[in-house]
């Protein structure tokens, strides 16, 4: 069942080739994924494409993580129909960012 677990949490392919391979290999972070995404999404020309036909596989990129429900549900409510803009991603990205501030914040204090 690997493909569901991939699939629900995306970011666990990130080891892959230095698990498998002893591979050395620069673990990208999730922010720079989602900035790579975010220049792929922009970068189509497909009259047809919508970025939520890329955007709606990345959805369990947070899995486990703080803001990750904060991330999904971001992308769901503002990633999803015709007229869904590019800039949902970096957006939800700023959301995953300040729910990290606030537990960290709580933790200190």
């Amino acid at each position: 069942m690997m493909g569901r677990e991939v699939y629900a949490n995306p970011y666990i392919l990130t080891h892959v080739d230095s698990e498998l391979f002893q591979a050395d290999s620069s673990n990208i972070t999730r922010e720079e994924l989602i900035l790579k995404m975010d220049q792929y999404i922009k970068s189509q020309t497909d009259e047809w494409f919508r970025p939520w036909h890329a955007i709606r596989h990345m959805l369990g990129l947070y899995q486990g993580k703080p803001g990750g429900k904060m991330w999904r549900r971001y992308l769901s409510q503002n990633g999803t129909g015709k007229n869904a803009r590019s800039e949902v991603l970096l957006e939800s990205l700023d959301v995953v960012q300040n729910a990290r501030i606030k537990t960290q914040t709580r933790q200190i204090v």
